[in-house]
């Protein structure tokens, strides 16, 4: 994965892009800007659905564009999922997993507390090694 950061001067905040293995364009954030809809518009003009061709294309928007450098860890693992029981049973299974299904999982673990937290009345969420074993991050929990 390959995270960029976006800043201007006309507005605050940081916008980010992120872009899977293969190099291409998998999630735009602009949740910590305060840009509006003309600034928004102005700035997917600019942006390329190839991580090669990205700075090229920013070249002339006069946004201001750098690469941040990402490292997912158990701990961002285990802040973002929705379950604290156990975790010494997890770190065996993450020292397994490769760098796409941790960034994977770690995506799909934000979105498993969502899932936890719009179901709480009927939902408990299940334990984090055994989330991981039986691939449960696999699932869509935006649409379930």
């Amino acid at each position: 994965m390959r995270r960029f950061l976006i800043t201007s001067p006309k507005y605050t905040g940081t916008g980010e892009l992120w872009y899977n293995f293969e190099g291409m364009l998998c999630r735009i954030d602009l949740l910590d800007t305060d840009m509006n809809y003309t600034q928004i518009r102005y700035m997917l003009n600019y942006i390329s659905p190839d991580v090669n061709t990205l700075a090229e294309s920013f070249a002339k928007s006069g946004l201001q564009i750098k690469e941040s450098p990402f490292e997912l860890t158990i701990d961002d693992f285990k802040r973002e999922y929705p379950y604290s029981r156990n975790y010494h049973l997890l770190d065996p299974i993450w020292n397994t997993l490769t760098a796409k299904v941790r960034v994977l999982a770690w995506f799909r673990a934000i979105e498993y507390r969502k899932y936890c937290k719009r179901n709480a009345n009927w939902y408990k969420p299940k334990i984090a090694a055994s989330w991981l074993q039986k691939k449960e991050y696999l699932n869509d929990w935006k649409n379930l």
